[in-house]
Order: C-alpha cells, then sequence, then structure tokens
C-alpha cells in the first residue's frame, strides 16, 4: 500500500513515518521504481508504535520489545510506577496501562487499535511523545524555492553593483538577452560562494531567514567538499542548468515531488547531508517580504548611482567632456555625438559604418565655455540659428545634447548624491518643459535655460521637419553656475 494509506490507517504524519523508519523499528519493502510498498504488518507496527510513544515509552525500549529483550509487562509496569509520580496527564496514562495490563496485553500480539479507538485517556494521550519523533527536515519546496531565489538575488545586486558603480553601466536598459547574461552571471557567483557559506555557517543569507540550515547526518557543518557538490549538483539535477522549460520540470521532478514524499532531495543525500529547518515563525515570511523589497530598492538606488558622472565638484573642459561621453554612453545616444579633450565634437563611427545624422549637412554647433581664472567652467554654451534651409535639410533641436550637457554639469556639482536621484528628477522635468520648447530650472546652484523656436518646420521627436520653403529655426542652451544674478 501507498503511504498515503498508511497516514490514513495509522493516524501518523509521512514525517512520522519517515522516522520512524530511520530508527529501524519499520524496513517496508521497495517496488521497481525505488517507492515503498508497506503492508498491513508494516501498519500494525505504526499503531503499536504510536500507542507505545503515546506512553512516553522510548524508541530505544520499543526496539527492544520488537527483538524480545524486554517483555510488555515489564515495560507497562515500569511505565506505571513512573506515572504514579507525575501529575495532570499521569492519570491517564496510569488507567491505559492498568487496562493493558489487565487484559495480559503482550507486544507480539498487542491489538493497538483496540487502546486506540476514540476514548477519552486515548484521546487525551495522542502522541505526546510522537509528535516530536521526526527530525526537523526541511519538506518544504516553497520555502527552500524562496531562500534559493533570496540568495539569487543578493548575488544578482552583487553583480549589478560592480556593474553599476565599476563601469557605470545601465542596469535599467539593454535587451533581454543582455537581462539573461546578468542572469546566468549572477547565477555562477551564486554557486561559487554558497559552498564556502554553507562549509563556514552551515546555511547561507536566504536559508537562514527562513530558517534553513544544512548539516551532516552525523550533526555537523558540511565540509568543502560537501558543500561544493551539493551545490552543483542542485544546479544539474534540481536546475536543469537554469535552461527554460527543463529546469522547471527538473524543479518539479527533483525538487517538489521528493519534499512532497517526506524525501530528502537528491543533492543532499548523495553527499550524506540533511536540510534541516529551525522554525516556521510568522516573522520569517514578513522579512523574506521586507527582503525582496529591499532588493528592489538597492537596484533603484545603484541606477541613480550609476548614472552620476565620473568628474564631480568644479569642472574643467576636458572633465566634462568626460562626463559627457559616459553619459551619452550609458544612456544610449546613438548620434556618436562625443567630445574630445577641447570640447569638439568628434566622430566615434566605424570606419566601415555608414550613418546619416540629421542637420549634419549645416554642421554641428559647437560647445561654448566661459572659464574662470582657474580653468574651471563656469557657463556652457550650445546654440545653433538655421535661416532658409531651402525647405530640404532636417536638422536636430539639440534636445538630447542639450539634457547630457546638462546632466554633465549640474550631476557633478558637491550636493549631488544617488539617494538625492537627480538624474531622474533633471531628465522629467526637461522632458516635461521641453514639450513647450522653452526649459527654466535650477538644481543645487546651477541655472539651465533652453530654447527651441522654429517657424516653416514641424517637429519630429528631437528633429524638425521643414514644410515650407522659408523657414528658420533657432536653438540655444545655458548653463550657468549660480544664480541668474551671478
Amino acid at each position: 500500500m501507498t503511504i498515503q494509506e498508511v497516514e490514513r490507517q495509522s493516524g501518523m504524519t509521512r514525517a512520522n513515518i519517515r522516522f520512524y523508519e530511520e530508527k529501524g523499528l519499520l524496513t517496508p519493502q521497495r517496488q521497481p521504481n525505488g517507492y515503498r510498498d508497506y503492508s498491513a504488518a508494516d501498519v500494525e507496527t505504526l499503531r503499536r508504535v504510536r500507542l507505545l510513544r503515546s506512553l512516553d515509552i522510548s524508541i530505544d525500549t520499543i526496539r527492544a520489545l520488537q527483538s524480545g529483550e524486554r517483555t510488555l509487562e515489564a515495560v507497562l509496569a515500569e511505565r506505571e510506577r513512573r506515572w504514579n509520580d507525575a501529575k495532570g496527564r499521569a492519570g491517564d496514562a496510569e488507567a491505559l496501562c492498568q487496562r493493558m495490563r489487565q487484559d495480559g496485553a503482550q507486544y507480539a500480539t498487542l491489538d493497538a487499535e483496540k487502546y486506540l479507538r476514540p476514548q477519552p485517556e486515548a484521546q487525551r494521550l495522542y502522541h505526546p511523545a510522537g509528535q516530536a519523533d521526526q527530525r526537523p527536515y526541511a519538506f518544504t519546496p516553497w520555502r527552500r524555492l524562496l531562500a534559493f531565489n533570496l540568495d539569487y538575488e543578493l548575488c544578482l545586486l552583487l553583480l549589478y553593483a560592480v556593474l553599476s558603480l565599476g563601469f557605470h553601466v545601465n542596469i535599467t536598459r539593454g535587451s533581454g538577452l543582455l537581462s539573461l547574461l546578468h542572469a546566468y552571471l549572477a547565477l555562477m557567483l551564486q554557486l561559487l560562494i554558497e559552498p564556502w557559506l554553507l562549509h563556514r555557517f552551515g546555511t547561507t543569507p536566504g536559508k537562514a531567514l527562513m530558517g534553513i540550515y544544512i548539516e551532516t547526518e552525523s550533526g555537523e557543518r558540511p565540509t568543502c567538499a560537501q558543500a561544493r557538490a551539493r551545490t552543483w549538483k542542485r544546479f544539474w539535477y534540481g536546475l536543469g542548468a537554469n535552461i527554460p522549460i527543463l529546469g522547471l520540470v527538473r524543479m518539479w521532478q527533483k525538487g517538489y515531488r521528493p519534499c512532497q514524499d517526506c524525501e530528502p532531495c537528491a543533492w543532499d543525500s548523495e553527499n550524506e547531508l540533511v536540510c534541516l529547518i529551525h522554525d516556521r515563525k510568522a516573522w520569517r515570511g514578513w522579512s523574506m517580504a521586507a527582503a525582496y523589497a529591499g532588493f528592489a530598492a538597492a537596484s533603484v538606488l545603484l541606477s541613480s548611482a550609476a548614472a552620476l558622472p565620473p568628474c564631480r565638484g568644479r569642472l574643467t573642459v576636458p572633465q566634462f567632456a568626460r562626463n559627457y561621453n559616459m553619459l551619452a554612453d550609458f544612456y544610449g545616444d546613438e548620434t556618436n555625438w562625443r567630445l574630445d579633450e577641447t570640447g569638439a565634437w568628434e566622430d566615434i563611427t566605424p570606419a566601415d559604418v555608414f550613418i546619416v545624422r540629421i542637420g549634419e549637412e549645416i554642421g554641428r554647433p559647437d560647445w561654448q565655455f566661459t572659464l574662470d581664472a582657474d580653468g574651471y567652467i563656469q557657463r556652457a554654451e550650445l546654440g545653433a540659428d538655421y535661416r532658409n534651409c531651402d525647405g530640404m535639410v532636417w536638422i536636430s533641436t539639440l534636445e538630447d545634447q542639450t539634457l547630457l550637457g546638462t546632466l554633465s554639469l549640474v550631476c557633478a556639482q558637491p550636493g549631488v548624491h544617488a539617494w538625492s536621484f537627480a538624474p531622474q528628477r533633471i531628465t522629467q522635468a526637461f522632458k516635461q518643459q521641453s514639450d513647450t520648447g522653452s526649459v527654466r530650472m535650477t538644481y543645487q546652484g546651477v541655472s539651465i535655460a533652453y530654447d527651441c523656436a522654429y517657424q516653416g518646420f514641424a517637429a519630429a521627436g528631437t528633429a524638425l521637419i521643414p514644410v515650407e520653403t522659408e523657414n528658420e529655426a533657432r536653438m540655444h542652451l545655458s548653463i550657468r553656475i549660480g544664480d541668474e544674478s551671478h
């Protein structure tokens, strides 16, 4: 019979049954597919164990009864004497012991069901000791999955920190393929870090938060070899190398189903390890939710920090150019308009690539800088004035270049930090005002003024399309350190 039938007939949980198997109190047969095949004798054994454990008779004593080393009469008499000294439950246990003795009960012929039938003393005594007859195995697939994902999110956050702070990579943009690459890199990082954590602490941050820890069958922390083998076997067997579809199938077959059957996962049993759970307190679930919220907030903060230009404080022209070029790469400016150390435009287009740029036919306006006595930028301007373009030339509004120049100077100010979200705020305010053709704002002591006026053109994003033969357009940006009266 199946374990579900055994649970129903014996009145025990699956975890209890597995525990008694581990202790050698019953040995069910194995089917060719590896599943256990329980007999009626196994069920009767479990009923006897349940009855005797309800009397607080030890497992060693039950094992001695099974082997014939002790008699049930002697054990019950001993148990009765011990209960005579107890209070509360002692009366119920004593009454049941007396009844069994009066019936002349012997272990070999003990009808446990007779004494387990609903009756006051049996109901009150149901499994007082047997409730603890199970190692605290973590047969909780969803809890284990959440713990694993939390560790993965930590590794992903670490990866994002390196990319954002070390290389100014915009983690919020990129293709699905790039996101998949980030996911695999984070997973590889987890595969390297987790074995050391298991060997050193017996758990990981995610597992610790969920009350889960890993140890050997003797109760010790895993060795380096055991922890490494467990981590990589779970990657191959349990996650299917994170291959779509295959990963889900493997998680179901090798992770979820064994936990549902109270069986250890292969990556634990094959390495002589056990996955245990400390407790299931409600605060752990709330802590998990808070942790995921913290990850989301940290990702936003990292993105904001990555958007800050490398040169801070008062800027020289080469530093301004460096900031501009970094931000152009960060936000994916595809115009290939970059600045050299003198602040002049340079072409970074590969020789084998041909690009048609809007406004190139009539030239690109250069940045104009006003410097103080020490060579630091006091004012930066970008402007162009087009008239009578023969109705053939599309021209740029310089909006993208204007915004990048604004961020290059404003975000360099000492008062701008990652938690101020200055790039996002400036970009949002600039986009909202630029729709009207005019921008006016002051941020961290820097005044920005941008105007785009035209006639005979139609706006198309950040370009102007001529619609009349006689037309004119004027774009001008002024970024000034200090207020308007400076």
